[in-house]
């Protein structure tokens, strides 16, 4: 059974300017975050997860 802990997450635009940063509480190895990006303009963003052990970036491509 995994501990508690807090990740952060932080939205870039491709500038990189943050746009969006939240941090949550998770109690699972595995947990699902939803994130509003109805908001965000068509393009290139960044998506940045941090936890205590490790960090993640990740490109991502709004469509509409």
């Amino acid at each position: 059974n995994a501990k508690s802990h807090e990740v952060l997450i932080e939205l870039f635009d491709i500038t990189g300017k943050m746009l969006h940063r939240v941090s949550h509480e998770i109690n699972s190895d595995k947990e699902t975050l939803h994130l509003n990006m109805a908001y965000l303009d068509k393009g290139f963003y960044f998506i940045s997860v941090y936890s205590q052990q490790s960090y993640i970036t990740m490109k991502i491509n709004i469509l509409r």
